[in-house]
């Protein structure tokens, strides 16, 4: 059974590729990176629920705490209503190649989705770059399976996994209930007027 490491959040993106990856049969690995981001307690109690969920052994859940405090972006700065924080993929991804080579898994893969706000490290010649050069570094394949999709796209498939809204955390300021106004809510709330998300499973009821 091949193994894959899975950057996680807790967040819809993320708990789709986790999904996926598991009903391809693939041994999964999940590997969160909380950075100084405020809603860091919220997504890890989504994590450990997920992990249960998809039936993921504690074990093969890596959890390693980074610095990206010089940041001002809106996922640690609350004030700031721009989430981009500057080249947290690439942090991301590069680290996550690092941990799955002392593992000897083979493939990374990441939520990456095709953003409208073309932040740089989200695009896919980024991910094309980032993948050649994990390659020819270590043998390891960096895929963004979601890449081709919106976010209601990722919702839909989402639900054909078995993934819920209510499984998942994507506030950028919140520890607790989803503010409902900062801009991964604002996603959430279009995939709700959008994609007829049923009462029962929308997070800001």
């Amino acid at each position: 059974m091949r193994k894959v490491l899975i950057l996680a959040s807790g967040g819809l993106d993320s708990t789709v590729v986790i999904a996926l990856y598991k009903n391809l049969g693939y041994d999964v690995h999940l590997l969160y990176l909380p950075y100084g981001n405020i809603n860091e307690e919220a997504e890890l109690d989504k994590l450990i629920k997920i992990r249960t969920k998809f039936n993921i052994p504690e074990e093969q859940t890596f959890i390693h705490k980074l610095d990206l405090s010089y940041s001002d972006g809106g996922c640690i700065n609350k004030d700031n209503t721009n989430p981009y924080v500057e080249m947290r993929n690439l942090i991301f991804i590069s680290y996550a190649v690092s941990i799955a080579e002392t593992k000897g898994i083979d493939l990374v893969a990441v939520g990456l989705i095709n953003v409208p706000a073309g932040y740089p490290d989200t695009t896919e010649q980024f991910i094309l770059d980032i993948n050649n050069l994990a390659l020819n570094a270590s043998g390891i394949e960096v895929v963004a399976p979601l890449h081709h999709l919106d976010k209601i796209g990722v919702y839909k498939l989402g639900k054909k996994l078995g993934v819920n809204l209510l499984d998942t955390f994507s506030c950028n300021v919140s520890n607790d209930k989803p503010c409902g106004e900062c801009f991964d809510c604002l996603d959430i709330k279009n995939i709700i007027k959008k994609a007829g998300v049923p009462y029962e499973d929308n997070p800001f009821i």
